[in-house]
């Protein structure tokens, strides 16, 4: 293989997410009660926070387990491992806001104060000079789901892939906690480090056809398929992991019809791609797209995707052009331009000679102000994401330089852009062709010259505080709040947008909210939260009615008193 094609698979590889090219090598694990922590300034009477992890089950102390505190405003934290005797300590603690958590092989990650697996734990203040000594982690047994993926006629599927998604607790759908893996020859797999609860198991043959130009004729194919043989989510049996017990579940795939679908790719100037990728996405029964078929760009722009159901997709291409465009991409580290996308309906019947002419990007001019001044060089990402679409489908990132300046790469169209930072910072205000913009507003980019984007952010954070009660008015100290936007039409999906946001009450029984963009929200106190529950629609819909209505301006907020209810 050539140099070129070398870099040009390597660059595919990244794009898509290739593990082997990602995954980073890991170092030797350290030797007990190990704190990896900066010098500690001797002029600050910093605090000391000590404890033990110890088996859920047994109650026995659990040695090497690695064990991070982390504050919850800054960035920075610090790591240990604890002795024989489970115990580990922290001895150079500055003042601040913590969460404890704790990770060892073959059982479930666990914080401090969860009261389930995967919990976010409860936050704890330290002080100048305070010494906590009595916390106590607690690690499940993990559980595993292993099995075979099988096809219509009982044989072993070799390298499918298999992964497994916690069902929430009302059984409406998926939470997003997936562990995945990939059949072996024997069509084997494994799924290890499962808290317990009951799982959606699916599998599917990741088809990677027309990779040296030939096309899949047999018009059927194996789809994905849930447990036990269904093509319908809604239709899964759930498969329940119990800790420390092997689970065994087969998947049965399912044959259907598919076909093909190939064509060639050009840009506006007639060249063609020395490499790439393309991908159809479906829409899924949540209305968002979804992963689906893909395949590379061979060079000259021929491409084939095989095992594709009849339906409509949106068809996303990554292409490039020369090697400038590769080693854009493999020296940042960062995609600073979009992919190419188009609706595109699949027939029963193959689909060739598919056209497609990749209109070039346009470069939007911008700035980022941090309180008036440029933010250090590098701690702030502007992100643009296509306006209705989930952030990362179709987008891009690129870092600000020294003086705040960035230059985004987009296609002409409707998008949205705003900053990734630390929790220190907001957006303030944004202003684009002149004209002011509430933060994270859509915007029109159609490549004219005079287009700019400034993106005024800010160190003084919104803040909303408060506490709860029970039904009888005693004060509750173990809760979640959640807040939610008002209006439902400006919720978003970047990171600072009007997203509903959900917090563990502190020891006090505090909550605390930062960083809200001004409007007006609902905030609910729950009992019974598990973190892990996605805030889907349905949820925050069922705590509107009785939630609390508060406007968060630029101006202090008087501290919010709410009723906890249990979640329905």
């Amino acid at each position: 293989m050539t140099t070129r094609a070398c870099r040009s698979a390597a660059v595919v590889a990244l794009a898509i997410g290739c593990p082997a090219l990602i995954a980073g090598a890991q170092g030797p694990v350290p030797p007990p009660r190990d704190i990896a922590r900066p010098a500690p300034d001797p002029t600050v009477a910093a605090g000391i926070v000590r404890g033990h992890v110890v088996d859920a089950d047994t109650g026995l102390p659990l040695r090497r387990v690695s064990v991070s505190l982390r504050n919850d405003r800054e960035p920075k934290g610090f790591s240990a491992s604890t002795d024989a005797e489970g115990a580990f300590a922290f001895d150079a603690v500055p003042a601040g806001r913590y969460r404890l958590k704790a990770a060892k092989a073959r059982y479930v990650d666990a914080a401090f104060g969860a009261r389930r697996a995967g919990g976010t734990g409860r936050a704890f203040e330290v002080s100048d000079g305070q010494t906590i000594d009595d916390l106590v982690v607690r690690l499940a047994i993990a559980g595993v789901i292993t099995g075979r993926v099988l096809d219509d006629a009982g044989e072993p599927v070799v390298r499918a892939s298999v992964w497994a998604t916690r069902r929430e607790r009302n059984g409406r759908a998926p939470s997003g906690q997936t562990t995945s893996d990939t059949t072996d020859d024997t069509g084997t797999f494994r799924l290890f480090g499962l808290p317990a609860g009951p799982y959606t198991l699916a599998a599917r043959l990741d088809d990677q056809g027309g990779q040296d130009g030939t096309v899949d004729t047999s018009g059927v194919g194996l789809v994905t398929t849930y447990h036990p043989g269904t093509p319908l989510p809604s239709e899964a049996q759930p498969v329940d992991v119990v800790p420390g017990v092997d689970t065994f579940a087969d998947v049965t795939l399912i044959v259907t019809k598919v076909t093909t679908v190939s064509g060639d790719i050009t840009d506006t100037r007639g060249r063609t791609p020395m490499g790439g990728f393309v991908m159809l996405a479906s829409a899924g029964d949540d209305g968002m797209p979804h992963s689906g078929p893909t395949t590379s760009v061979l060079p000259g722009g021929h491409f084939t995707v095989s095992g594709v159901a009849p339906g409509d997709y949106v068809l996303s291409v990554r292409a490039f052009f020369d090697e400038s465009e590769i080693l854009r991409i493999v020296g940042s580290g960062t995609i600073d331009d979009t992919a190419f996308t188009m609706p595109l309906s699949v027939p029963a019947a193959p689909l060739a000679d598919v056209r497609i002419v990749i209109t070039p990007t346009v470069d939007l001019q911008g700035r980022v102000l941090l309180d008036g001044a440029p933010p250090p060089a590098g701690s702030v990402i502007v992100a643009a994401t296509a306006a209705g679409q989930t952030e990362g489908m179709d987008g891009a990132r690129i870092p600000a330089g020294a003086d705040g300046r960035f230059t985004l790469r987009v296609r002409p169209g409707r998008w949205q852009i705003g900053p990734v930072s630390t929790s220190k910072w907001m957006p303030l205000r944004m202003t684009f062709r002149g004209r002011a913009l509430e933060p994270l507003a859509p915007i029109d980019v159609t490549g004219d010259p005079d287009e700019r984007l400034e993106i005024q952010m800010t160190a003084q954070l919104t803040v909303v505080t408060g506490t709860a009660r029970d039904a009888h008015d005693v004060p509750q100290r173990d809760y979640h709040a959640v807040i939610f936007p008002a209006d439902r039409e400006r919720e978003g999906t970047a990171r600072y947008a009007n997203r509903p946001r959900v917090e563990r009450a502190d020891g006090d029984g505090r909550f605390r909210f930062e960083g809200l963009l001004p409007g007006a929200y609902f905030v609910a106190a729950v009992a019974d939260f598990d973190p892990e529950e996605s805030l889907d629609d349905e949820l925050i819909e069922s705590l509107r009615p009785t939630a609390t209505p508060v406007r968060v301006t630029r101006d202090p907020i008087a501290p919010l008193s709410l009723k906890v209810a249990p979640l329905p």
